[in-house]
């Protein structure tokens, strides 16, 4: 009898094969499976990237996780509130910068069902003083923020913290709560991430990432 997982897999497979593409190579004849690379209406190709995205994450040593919430009446899922939300992170970054120049980070949108509109952030700043933070995050025009200390790159804690914020990659806008995704930048890495190869085109599940 198949488990639950691998009928779910093997779906997700099926639906990501009716877009995809078999190819042949012309010197050797081996057939190589070309997934369809539509993340943001294939559910099985948004899982994989959302994977790979946390595969380069991990590979730097972030110091803390982010939370900014947006005001209310400004956190609705509108053109207007995520052109604003927006215009909150390049004011709060350049704010940042006066105090921490040169850091890096890597961003994630995420509409809550409670909280509505928010990002998620991995950043290299360290736990920094509340009244500090609750500050530069006020001026650059975010409702609240709340800030997590994270292990090192191969903890669990640094793995836990980045399949949090990653899971929204593996979001498809194809359903009426998806759909603000099409067209809308769902993430940002400024990070120097390293990118150690190719990884392989096979099924793995959503929260591995080592």
């Amino acid at each position: 009898m198949e488990t639950h997982h691998r009928k779910r897999q093997k779906a997700l497979l099926e639906r990501c094969a009716a877009n995809s593409l078999q190819l042949t190579n012309v010197f050797t004849g081996r057939q190589i499976y070309a997934f369809c690379q539509q993340r943001k209406t294939c559910r099985r190709c948004a899982e994989y990237y959302r994977y790979r995205i946390a595969r380069l994450l991990n590979t730097v040593e972030w110091q803390s996780h982010v939370v900014l919430l947006m005001k209310i009446g400004e956190n609705s899922i509108t053109l207007a509130n995520l052109q604003h939300q927006a215009r909150c992170w390049q004011a709060l970054k350049t704010q940042l910068g006066k105090y921490f120049p040169r850091f890096y980070y890597a961003w994630f949108r995420e509409i809550g069902a409670t909280i509505g509109l928010h990002l998620h952030v991995l950043w290299s700043i360290p736990i920094v003083d509340n009244d500090l933070l609750s500050w530069v995050t006020g001026q650059a025009g975010f409702g609240y923020a709340r800030i997590e200390s994270i292990g090192r790159p191969g903890d669990e804690p640094q793995l836990a913290a980045i399949n949090y914020v990653t899971k929204t990659l593996a979001t498809i806008g194809t359903d009426a709560e998806g759909a603000w995704l099409r067209g809308t930048r769902r993430h940002q890495i400024s990070a120097p991430v390293k990118r150690e190869g190719r990884v392989d085109r096979v099924w793995v599940p959503s929260v591995l990432v080592r």
